[in-house]
């Protein structure tokens, strides 16, 4: 038997949650981002003081490659990490299927959980969250 009977809970968890990373995230970035300044400026710093300066300026055709040099590092890096991400991604779906695998019986503890704390109320609210965040939402 299910102790929450109140239907305001549906309603009031996804905004809780909401105001919570709100908050975490209102009050970290403005740090993470004066990190990002620092390290920023930082390695300005230190490219200008090493010879790649100089060599970029005794290499005036190699400027135009240059300027693209972190673009195309960016991609290469995305791609590795996309790739990695897939593989991880499969394997986290094979370990779905074996019945021996830990994934699998968390999530064999956390579906019989949600079929005994089921009630209706969170019923409409998987389906709000699905309609929102769908196709219909969007």
């Amino acid at each position: 038997m299910n102790d929450i009977s109140n239907p305001v809970i549906p309603i009031l968890f996804p905004l809780i949650i909401f105001l919570i990373f709100w908050g975490i995230f209102y009050f970290a970035f403005p740090g993470l981002w004066r990190g990002l300044k620092f390290g920023a400026q930082r390695a300005s710093v230190i490219v200008f003081q090493s010879g790649l300066k100089k060599w970029s300026d005794a290499n005036p055709k190699l400027r135009g490659v240059l300027l693209y040099l972190p673009m195309i590092l960016i991609l290469i890096l995305g791609g590795f990490a996309a790739f990695g991400a897939g593989t991880l991604f499969g394997d986290l779906g094979k370990s779905f299927r074996l019945t021996d695998s830990g994934v699998y019986h968390i999530d064999q503890a956390v579906n019989l959980w949600f079929r005994t704390e089921r009630f209706p109320g969170l019923t409409i609210l998987f389906i709000a969250v699905t309609d929102i965040g769908g196709p219909i939402g969007m």
